[in-house]
């Protein structure tokens, strides 16, 4: 009796901490179908002068870096999430996103930054020079849903800017930066 007493009080501590571990994990979609579609998502805003230079400020602080605020910034960002295409994808995906960022950022006198999460799902991020591991502002403040594994902040030096959660995305760049009108 005391045998089985051991037995079910074991069995009933690692069924506890077992569902403690799962409280953060999730099944990730890496397949393009609904799901997935409905995880991208992107928004409009503006953010006034005063708190846009803050932005700025705390951002160069945060992530130990310099922003030229006469340029359009763009901001590429990876993290886990719950659907994620590019989890199954080759690492050199990395280059890619690099790459037409900087075309991009070059040909529309913009400038752009890389910024990963520890959790992010691709290859060590560590290994390019060009991503900065973010210390959880940019996750806080620009990216707290985790809807999707990848996504952009673009923002102008006015102020506007355009959040988007979603992977392949650099169509949608294109089209807001060669736009003068941005819709709210």
């Amino acid at each position: 009796m005391r045998l089985i007493l051991k037995f079910v009080l074991l069995l009933f501590i690692v069924s506890c901490s077992t569902s403690e571990k799962n409280i953060d994990s999730y099944e990730v979609n890496t397949k393009l179908n609904l799901q997935y579609r409905k995880s991208r998502d992107g928004k409009f805003g503006k953010i006034n002068k005063e708190d846009l230079n803050a932005f700025y400020t705390t951002l160069q602080k945060e992530l130990n870096v310099t922003v030229d605020t006469s340029k359009v910034l763009l901001i590429n960002f990876m993290q886990k999430g719950r659907n994620c295409i590019s989890q199954s994808l080759d690492p050199k995906i990395i280059t890619n996103i690099e790459g037409i960022s900087n075309r991009m950022a070059n040909n529309y006198n913009a400038s752009d930054l890389f910024v990963y999460t520890k959790e992010s799902y691709i290859y060590p991020l560590e290994k390019s020079e060009a991503w900065i591991l973010d210390n959880g502002f940019v996750k806080a403040n620009i990216f707290p849903s985790d809807q999707n594994c990848q996504g952009f902040f673009i923002i102008r030096p006015d102020g506007k800017f355009y959040k988007y959660y979603g992977e392949d995305y650099f169509s949608v760049v294109k089209r807001l930066l060669e736009s003068q009108y941005w819709d709210f």
